[in-house]
């Protein structure tokens, strides 16, 4: 099994480089410069559509729903355990420091997330019905929007779905739960998994569709309950937030000069690590949360807009906030005997004893599932795109089974093998978006000036 480790984790350095990290960081950068730093313009602007200010009700679709719920839907993905253990992850294996370029990609994240939710808007597909709600994501911006010499990029960008969507969609998720409720209740691992896949197979291959309905109806309730646990945390111990803060830009920027900080961490490997948790919380880059995003039928560039929240809520946000109940309680321990949700765990025990765990437990279950289904129906899509005429079933069934395995792998090759493919699946997005940001920008544009007219 180290074998298998030491494999994957050569692979996933290989991939995840500084030159992999520029392209992603000059692909954010243009995208905010070009389109004249979005973030900073269209924030308030995003906060407003999401409350309803600006939706007209006879823009919707029957059956597609609001863009507050198909938002919630959205961030729900990355918000799972991405902002949560990926956190943990991140201070375990670049040291705090990492927190501050997860800040940095996540800013920069917004203005790509932007483009990729408009870009996918502006180039949907439909069907004969006209119903335009599973025909949506990069695969689809690919393909009707880009030159026919480029369409293979669909296909290569749904192969590439199905597998994150096995790996940081189920694996992933699977391994935190399972790990969470042997610390909590003492219950075998691979109990936790069959538990899991029992649920996800009645959820999934049964359509059953209560927890769809939970993700889009309880997924603020899931993020409120969390902040305000973290909240308390933070408040009992506010008179260190300055000295953390300082600590981890100092880590950031000078990891040599830390004290107590990781041995032979270097700045690159810090920015790399910020880098690739960033990414795993807020997607940013990935395209996926279009296919979530789009269920809501209202302006393209309305949609992007609302969109652009996603990697500030997740990674500027909640990550944040976990990464400050982690250092605040001592919880970090820095030989890395303890790494993912269990780090997060800890802070919730220290400060509120086994009530905390439980409770903890209890959010952490909730919103890994949530997120669990999310990725199953990313993967659904994907597959029906490659496979048209195929029983999606054969993609669900694969799915649950997965859950088991998740449960009982070792979480260090989980996050290196689909960081991998987090890599891989990036790059036909940015492609796209590249290549589509010259239209998204004269689509704002247009935005504005109808917006300063009252025409929206």
């Amino acid at each position: 099994m180290d074998y298998f480790s030491d494999l994957a984790n050569w692979l996933a350095s290989c991939f995840w480089g500084l030159h992999f990290v520029f392209i992603i960081a000059a692909s954010g950068v243009i995208f905010t410069v070009y389109l004249q730093f979005p973030q900073i313009r269209f924030f308030y602007h995003a906060l407003r559509v999401i409350v309803g200010k600006y939706i007209n009700p006879r823009q919707r679709i029957r059956g597609e729903l609001s863009s507050f719920r198909a938002f919630c839907s959205a961030i729900s993905t990355p918000i799972g355990l991405g902002s949560i253990a990926g956190v943990s992850i991140a201070i375990t294996t670049g040291g705090p420091g990492s927190v501050f370029w997860m800040w940095v990609a996540g800013l920069i994240g917004m203005a790509t997330k932007l483009v990729s939710i408009t870009a996918a808007m502006l180039h949907h597909g439909e069907d004969k019905k006209e119903n335009i709600i599973q025909k949506i994501g990069p695969m689809f911006t690919i393909k009707n929007g880009l030159p026919t010499t480029l369409h293979w990029m669909a296909a290569l960008y749904c192969v590439l779905t199905i597998l994150v969507s096995l790996g940081a969609g189920n694996l992933f998720q699977s391994n935190q739960i399972a790990k969470l409720l042997s610390i909590s209740l003492n219950l075998p691992e691979y109990i936790s998994g069959l538990i899991i896949a029992t649920i996800a197979f009645f959820a999934i291959i049964k359509k059953n569709s209560l927890p769809a309905n939970i993700v889009s109806k309880f997924a603020p309730f899931f993020i409120l309950a969390y902040t305000m646990g973290a909240a308390w945390i933070i408040f009992k111990n506010f008179e260190q937030t300055k000295e953390i803060f300082a600590y981890i830009v100092t880590n950031a920027l000078h990891p040599a000069s830390v004290a107590g900080g990781i041995v032979g961490l270097t700045s690159k490997e810090i920015i790399i690590t910020g880098a690739r948790r960033a990414l795993f919380s807020n997607e940013a880059g990935m395209g996926s949360s279009a296919m979530a995003q789009r269920i809501a039928s209202t302006n393209p560039v309305q949609e992007g807009i609302i969109g652009m929240l996603g990697p500030f809520i997740d990674t500027i946000i909640v990550s944040t906030i976990t990464a400050l109940i982690i250092l605040m309680t001592n919880a970090w321990n820095r030989d890395g005997s303890m790494q993912g949700i269990e780090l997060s765990a800890k802070a919730f025990v220290i400060t509120f004893g086994k009530h905390g765990m439980y409770f903890f437990t209890l959010f952490v279950l909730l919103f890994a599932f949530s997120t669990m289904m999310t990725w199953a129906n990313y993967g659904e899509k994907a597959f029906h795109f490659l496979f048209t005429k195929a029983n999606s079933n054969y993609y669900n069934y694969l799915f649950v089974a997965l859950i088991v395995v998740g449960a009982i792998a070792r979480l260090d090759i989980i996050v290196n093998l689909t960081d991998i493919i987090i890599a891989l699946m990036i790059l036909p997005n940015l492609t796209a978006n590249l290549l589509l940001m010259k239209e998204v920008k004269a689509k704002l544009k247009k935005y504005k000036i109808d917006l300063k007219a009252e025409r929206i």
